[in-house]
């Protein structure tokens, strides 16, 4: 493996970019909006990597990129990445992977284990100490994406604007985001990142998680991600289950009484991959 070593993290709201020189004490880190080539064209995905001032400065002195990626499952949408990468550093080596293989690095290394996502999307993996062998049919967030930041958000502006929500809750909602329903719909139907944007409400309900309605929306979502990920994989009775993401980091109490009722075992659960990613492409190159 060729050093210095250039690791990305990437969801649809942020990359976690990580500079790793094995003659360096510390890695060099930096968080980024993120990309998805789902929504973004290549000119756009290299129109954003250049606007990364920390990413021109070290990029042209690295040999090797790994980027793990949403929206990378396809080979038109590697493309768009490693393209957008050789614009700046057209020498470069670059590996562009699927953010479950990222994850599943991260968090479980060598050892064989079901690997989660619950940020802004979610997904999940079966690995077997080496390589994904087989993962779950991410839809996204308009025709599935259960338990993910964009669809918890989904719900929760929705029960806000139908006047589900508790009246307490609600005010403190509309306190805090100022929320107007033109606006809503014009910035989730015709701006660019829907999901992300949808995702940030998720934030509210994680943070007001100790507000029965808020607990019961969680629990809601959660279940329904065991069932349509989890359950669907026999190993869940026998691997631990190792989740990263915002969502997953910030709620696991709730997390956790879920994969009690299912009797599944959890492992780590972290917002990110990162520290293991480093400790993985450490060990790797030796």
């Amino acid at each position: 493996m060729a050093f210095p070593l250039l690791i990305a993290d990437s969801g649809s709201t942020k990359i976690h970019w990580c500079m790793l020189d094995l003659d360096q004490k510390r890695p060099f880190e930096w968080t980024a909006e993120g990309v998805n080539p789902y929504f973004q064209d290549a000119w756009a995905v290299e129109n954003q990597f250049r606007l990364d001032d920390n990413l021109k400065e070290v990029l042209p002195k690295v040999q090797s990129v790994y980027f793990y990626g949403s929206g990378v499952s396809t080979p038109k949408n590697q493309r768009r990445i490693s393209d957008a990468i050789h614009a700046i550093n057209p020498d470069v080596e670059i590996f562009v992977r699927h953010d479950v293989l990222g994850a599943a690095r991260g968090m479980a290394g060598h050892e064989a284990g079901l690997i989660g996502i619950l940020g802004t999307g979610c997904n999940l993996g079966l690995y077997d100490g080496s390589r994904v062998t087989r993962a779950a049919l991410s839809l996204g967030f308009m025709l599935g994406d259960e338990g993910s930041g964009a669809v918890i958000g989904r719900e929760l502006l929705a029960s806000f604007f139908k006047k589900i929500m508790p009246e307490d809750l609600a005010k403190i909602l509309e306190g805090e985001y100022n929320l107007e329903l033109g606006g809503v719909l014009d910035r989730l139907y015709h701006q660019p990142y829907p999901n992300r944007y949808m995702a940030q409400f998720a934030r509210f309900a994680v943070d007001h998680q100790s507000h029965s309605w808020c607990r019961e929306l969680l629990l809601r979502q959660f279940r329904a991600y065991f069932r349509q990920y989890v359950l669907p994989f026999p190993e869940h009775a026998e691997l631990p289950l190792h989740l990263v993401g915002s969502i997953a980091n910030y709620a696991q109490d709730i997390v956790a009484i879920v994969a009690d009722e299912f009797r599944v075992t959890l492992g780590q659960i972290d917002e990110s991959p990162m520290p293991g990613l480093i400790r993985f492409h450490k060990s790797s190159s030796s």
